[in-house]
């Protein structure tokens, strides 16, 4: 199931994932669980997302995929994914845990400044973590035109910008000029 479009042209926003204690959660900006996201599209704000338990902070819930775009053109953007106590964490920016980002597409540009943080096992940009065969792959990654990126892994085989951890497909990354990563 994917879910609607989501445009966000300016404002402060602080969103939270909701969940059920002990079980897994949404994101932030898009899925819930057993949900993909829609298209996402950031112009502009302040914005602050961190998922609910093993979802994305900006993407997919858990067990979905990122299927479809996330595209970032300006304003200053905290994205954080979630995670459980047995270390399984959604993307910061991409899919939930058990999902995979390399459906969609991630581009980050123009004068953006992201800061991308994955749960336990998840890429900061890219996939969750694994859950046995399934989940974790990268997405196509581009960042460009004056776009500043810090993104962080959630540690035990990820990429910062690409898989979760246990999987082995990262997905190309497109860097251009004036970027700061």
């Amino acid at each position: 199931m994917i879910g609607v479009p989501v445009y966000i042209h300016g404002g402060t926003i602080i969103a939270t994932g909701g969940g059920v204690e002990n079980f897994y959660g949404g994101a932030g900006i898009g899925g819930s669980f057993g949900c993909s996201n829609g298209t996402i599209t950031i112009t502009g704000g302040n914005i602050t997302a961190t998922g609910a338990r093993s979802a994305a902070g900006i993407g997919s819930g858990p067990f979905n995929d990122c299927e479809a775009d996330i595209t970032i053109t300006g304003g200053n953007i905290t994205a954080t994914g979630g995670s459980t106590q047995s270390g399984h964490g959604g993307a910061g920016i991409g899919g939930g845990f058990g999902g995979n980002a390399g459906n969609g597409k991630v581009i980050i540009k123009d004068n953006a400044e992201v800061i991308a943080v994955g749960g336990d096992e998840a890429a900061g940009i890219g996939g969750g973590a694994e859950v046995g065969d399934y989940g974790g792959e990268g997405a196509e990654v581009s960042i460009t035109r004056n776009a500043r990126v810090t993104a962080l892994s959630g540690g035990y085989k990820t990429c910062a910008i690409g898989n979760g951890g246990g999987d082995s497909y990262k997905g190309p990354l497109t860097l251009g000029d004036n970027m700061k990563v």
